[in-house]
């Protein structure tokens, strides 16, 4: 029995209003607006910090170096290449260096940092496996995808961006996380159901701060 394949499956509808998201689609089309993207990046860039410090919880849990060593190579990767990508990203935009000009997050940025700063503070390695499973595997999935339908837009940042996270490195890491999450000792089953749930929903509303979904939009229009 795959503990992943049963979550996926269980939550298919959520995973796939995420990994194909209008944002989604408008990136790898190149017809979203760039101040949307920067709107986007700005947040998360706020978002990365909540995160970098989840996979370094995940580090200090790990069971062993085997499994500390995927995670601290991500971590390296959030910390410099991923960095280095949002200040070239901020510098083409025309915006202020975070160092200078911090924005401030938005509720839902805020929401889903606690969200993942709270899992790897008080969740088991497994539960943060999940979470990390469900922030890095739909990126994964959407980029892989775009890269699969031939999507280069014009322009290079979104190429840039798409091209980060379709890395085989980022899809690696995933098939990790998904061994730790299906080797979880018994009767983890539950929480780990409860992360990738939640997380999963958070995963949608940021994407919704900037591009409404279609769902969104159609209830939107009907109230």
């Amino acid at each position: 029995m795959s503990i992943v394949h049963d979550l996926t499956e269980a939550h298919r509808e959520e995973w796939e209003r995420v990994v194909l998201h209008p944002f989604v689609l408008e990136l790898g089309a190149g017809t979203l607006p760039r101040r949307t993207f920067a709107a986007y990046m700005a947040q998360d860039y706020l978002f990365v910090d909540a995160l970098a410090r989840t996979v370094a919880y995940g580090i200090a849990k790990a069971p062993s170096a085997a499994e500390a060593r995927p995670l601290a190579a991500f971590l390296q990767t959030l910390l410099g290449a991923e960095d280095d990508l949002f200040g070239r990203v901020f510098d083409e935009l025309g915006m202020p260096p975070p160092a200078e000009a911090r924005p401030d997050p938005l509720p839902v940025t805020a929401r889903f940092g606690r969200f993942v700063e709270g899992v790897g503070r008080r969740g088991t390695f497994e539960e943060i496996a999940t979470a990390l499973y469900v922030t890095e595997g739909t990126y994964a999935d959407w980029a892989s995808r775009l890269v699969a339908a031939s999507a280069r837009p014009d322009d290079a940042l979104y190429r840039s961006w798409i091209d980060i996270h379709a890395d085989p490195a980022l899809a690696e890491l995933v098939a990790h996380l998904g061994g730790w999450i299906d080797a979880a000792p018994p009767g983890r089953e539950p929480a780990m159901a409860s992360v990738f749930r939640r997380a999963l929903r958070h995963e949608a509303a940021f994407w919704n701060a900037f591009v409404p979904s279609r769902a969104k939009m159609r209830r939107d229009h009907r109230g």
